[in-house]
């Protein structure tokens, strides 16, 4: 089912065609109420089809800024071959914006987690420092616990204010999902013993 969001009807098809499914998506990707869900593109149609004309849209040069920082956003929730090769593309082409990079890596980090970050590493070094900042807070979404420690000795090597705050977020972030996770633990355990009984 197709539900076309921001329009006063929604149409509903078994198998959108190709034009219905990119007019969709690109409807979903200009939303201004905030940005969409991974189910909200699900429901467009067919998980690889959605994949193959997000992945289009981030290529095509042509297209309007906004839908390819967007496109780029929402290949976040594809983690498949094909999201990775896009992104990647996007992140090491030269002269790319580091709007561009910097979204790049947060999908990748996302999509990917612990099997990417060794990707992202050299980033942290950059010349830029946008894409410094974008590269701390897309290892900041990893859940490996080797990232804390990276980061932090990372840390006094930078001289950028912007870079340090963003190392630093992502520092607290990794720091609080851990303490989540083991408050859950514990909570799991106790309940575990309190049925044991």
């Amino acid at each position: 089912m197709i539900g076309l969001f921001g329009m006063n009807g929604v149409l509903r098809a078994e198998e959108p065609t190709e034009d219905v499914h990119r007019t969709v998506i690109f409807r979903l990707l200009d939303a201004r109420n905030g940005f969409p869900t991974a189910k909200q593109f699900l429901r467009t149609g067919k998980p690889a089809a959605c994949n193959r004309i997000l992945a289009d849209i981030v290529i095509n040069q042509k297209e309007k800024p906004r839908y390819r920082l967007n496109a780029i956003r929402a290949l976040e929730y594809f983690a498949t071959p094909r999201s990775r090769s896009v992104l990647m593309e996007i992140l090491y082409a030269k002269r790319q914006m580091p709007v561009y990079k910097r979204a790049s890596m947060r999908a990748l980090a996302r999509a990917f987690g612990a099997n990417i970050y060794m990707e992202l590493l050299p980033f942290l070094q950059d010349l830029d420092p946008r894409v410094r900042v974008g590269a701390a807070i897309a290892m900041g979404d990893i859940d490996d616990v080797r990232i804390e420690g990276i980061l932090f000795n990372h840390l006094p090597n930078e001289k950028d204010i912007r870079v340090r705050d963003a190392i630093e977020k992502a520092v607290r972030t990794l720091k609080e999902r851990k303490r989540k996770k083991t408050l859950l633990k514990k909570k799991q355990s106790a309940s575990s013993r309190d049925k044991g009984e």
